[in-house]
């Protein structure tokens, strides 16, 4: 089984523009921190989440409880 790698920003790259066509990526266009993003994952779990977004404190802290609910519990 392969693996697949999502990612979100606030912006799309033209050099990640071949991403949005490949079955191992998904990519969401959307803040990390907007709870509206949460409806876009539409249940989706993950194993790992890396966050490397904003560099603001209270950024990080509202991603985190945004998607702490979206980790897998066991692999």
């Amino acid at each position: 089984k392969t693996g697949m790698v999502a990612g979100s920003d606030i912006t799309i790259f033209p050099q990640a523009q071949h991403l949005l066509t490949d079955d191992n990526y998904k990519i969401f266009h959307f803040d990390a921190t907007n709870k509206n993003f949460l409806d876009e994952l539409n249940g989706l779990k993950f194993d790992v989440i890396i966050d490397d977004g904003s560099h603001i404190i209270e950024d990080q802290i509202q991603s985190f409880n945004l998607l702490k609910e979206s980790i897998k519990l066991s692999l």
